[in-house]
């Protein structure tokens, strides 16, 4: 019998990458999504890879235009070069559904210059609202 070791990944953000992608459109609802397939470094050298898709029809996918600008791969016809993608690393958020499945949360590209530390997203959980509301 196979001995297979179960792990956890805590919830956080880990850097990582895309280690592939490809566009498809849902026979069940006609949408268009970019499916991404994430390669992400978490401690110890452990290597998890997760699926992050993003809806491509208007109005559904200002995410993804956003880190398709960051990473320059964004025209200004609205045309995307998703191969971009996989010449950056980025920070990954990831946590549990309540099936406790690990997904996405959120995506950011990382930069050379970049002084984020996954530890800075606890601050978001704190910071109050200036809208006085």
């Amino acid at each position: 019998m196979n001995e297979f070791k179960l792990i956890k990944i805590n919830m956080g953000t880990y850097k990582g990458e895309v280690a592939n992608y490809n566009v498809k459109t849902s026979d069940r609802t006609g949408r268009t999504y970019l499916n991404l397939n994430l390669k992400l470094y978490a401690k110890e050298g452990q290597e998890v890879n997760v699926q992050k898709s993003y809806c491509l029809d208007p109005g559904k996918n200002l995410h993804i235009m956003r880190v398709m600008k960051d990473v320059g791969g964004l025209k200004k016809n609205g045309n995307a070069d998703f191969g971009k993608l996989l010449e950056y690393y980025f920070w990954i958020s990831v946590s549990y559904d309540d099936f406790g499945q690990l997904y996405v949360e959120k995506l950011r590209v990382v930069h050379e210059d970049d002084e984020y530390e996954p530890e800075d997203d606890i601050e978001d959980d704190f910071e109050e609202d200036e809208t006085g509301v």
